[in-house]
């Protein structure tokens, strides 16, 4: 981790490591040798938070730090195309129930911006209060169609 830390604060330094779209296709490569052994289940639950609980950041992945490698790692293919289908279903439901255009937006947006920061950063348990805060809105807005 000090070396991840002096790539980023020392100006001298030549070994720099971040997230770079280079550097996001070398942690994806490193992410498919992991599971080469399974690729359609991964290594299974939690791989990603055992392996840098004991062992500590990854030498390609780092902190693994992407969603889709975080899913990839733990659950492989299937488990990815099975949170593809999950977030579908969301969007599906969202479409069907809420009537009004902009209240279907402010879902579309948050939904969005979840996959979209955590795609970037990976998952490190928020998903609970995505989903939490998700359903308040939701909620929220069958609450006031029914009033209608």
């Amino acid at each position: 981790m000090e070396d991840f830390t002096k790539s980023i604060v020392d100006p001298e330094s030549s070994n720099v490591k971040g997230s770079s779209l280079d550097m996001r296709t070398v942690q994806f490569e490193g992410c498919i040798d992991e599971i080469q052994n399974n690729f359609l289940f991964g290594n299974g639950f939690a791989w990603t938070s055992y392996y840098r609980l004991n062992f500590g950041t990854h030498p390609t992945m780092l902190a693994f730090e992407s969603l889709i490698i975080m899913v990839l790692c733990n659950s492989g293919f299937i488990g990815l195309v099975l949170w593809g289908v999950m977030i579908f279903k969301y969007l599906k439901l969202v479409n069907r129930k809420i009537r009004l255009a902009s209240h279907k937006s402010v879902l579309y947006a948050f939904m969005a911006s979840y996959i979209g920061y955590s795609t970037i950063t990976g998952e490190y348990g928020y998903l609970k209060y995505f989903l939490i805060f998700y359903s308040l809105i939701y909620m929220q807005n069958i609450k006031n169609i029914s009033k209608i």
